[in-house]
């Protein structure tokens, strides 16, 4: 169980993992800057 946070989503809107309660849920993160992960 990870603890409850909030986030900005691609869409721009925040999300706190809390609404998601009962549903699976993936995280991924990433940096834009990285040149690995702007190549792929």
């Amino acid at each position: 169980m990870a603890p409850d946070f909030s986030a900005k989503g691609q869409d721009g809107k925040t999300y706190k993992l809390s609404e998601f309660k009962g549903k699976t849920v993936v995280l991924e993160w990433y940096n834009e800057g990285c040149p690995y992960v702007i190549k792929h």
